[in-house]
């Protein structure tokens, strides 16, 4: 059974492109459907093809490695109906302890993973005193 939260395949035009401008992750490689003769003429085939040249040049900007695969490479390795031309392969996603991030948001201070014994309470009041803050009258 695999481990993780995935993410290790990222699909789509808008889904690529955000991938490589938050620079979250490292990505390994980006790949882009080959253009066909047949698309010559087409102006929806014109705009992807140029919609994903400009992925092609950011994760070349980046230093991503950029492979031009055939249309049947590229829907063989997809895992939605729609990969709109362009995948990436990236390292998975990293998990997050949500309620640390949230009560170091609100707070404005840092929050140890495994509080002594003793913290619990302190962070819980933390998190009372953020919450009325923000002006919710309660958890």
């Amino acid at each position: 059974m695999p481990r993780g939260l995935g993410g290790e395949q990222v699909e789509g035009r808008q889904a690529v492109r955000e991938l490589l401008l938050a620079g979250r992750r490292r990505v390994r490689e980006v790949l882009v459907a080959e253009r066909r003769a047949t698309d010559e003429g087409r102006d929806d085939v014109a705009e992807a093809a140029l919609a994903n040249d400009d992925i092609a040049e950011l994760a070349r900007d980046l230093r991503v490695p950029v492979r031009a695969v055939s249309r049947g490479r590229l829907a063989s390795m997809a895992r939605s109906e729609a990969p709109q031309g362009v995948l990436a392969l990236a390292d998975a996603l990293e998990p997050v302890d949500l309620d640390l991030r949230l009560l170091r948001e609100m707070t404005g201070r840092h929050v140890h993973p495994h509080p002594a014994s003793a913290e619990p309470r302190h962070h819980a009041c933390d998190l009372v005193r953020a919450d009325r803050r923000l002006g919710f009258d309660a958890l």
